[in-house]
């Protein structure tokens, strides 16, 4: 292989490399965010305590995921806030935490995953 061809080929190495790189960099810096809207014909008042009580997530979870909070109870809802779940998924379990980043009753919260898939 001539000089030439050489360096082209290290460079395109290279540039495969970085590109992968770039690749797993991008997907592993993403941040997806799922918001969520919902009417009810019922005061926020009378709605928010029923969100803003981590155990009834597992009320609104599909049996067949086994859905569980496995944070000690109870849970003092509030910003700083972390809650660990478990799951399982086509019986694979699944594990996560999250922390309430923003407390604002009874109008908002928000709980951002820390860990898990």
């Amino acid at each position: 292989m001539g000089k030439l061809a050489q360096e082209l080929s290290s460079d395109n190495r290279l540039a495969r490399e970085r590109a992968a790189t770039a690749r797993y960099t991008d997907w592993a810096m993403k941040i997806f965010t799922f918001e969520s809207k919902l009417y009810l014909p019922v005061p926020i008042d009378k709605v928010f305590p029923f969100f803003a009580e981590a155990h009834n997530l597992e009320l609104l979870t599909p049996p067949f995921l086994q859905f569980k909070i496995i944070s000690p109870t109870p849970i003092a809802m509030g910003r700083g806030a972390h809650i660990r779940y478990r799951l399982k998924l086509r019986g694979i379990p699944i594990t996560w935490e999250s922390e309430i980043t923003a407390w604002d009753p009874p109008h908002r919260f928000v709980d951002e995953q820390l860990r898990g898939p």
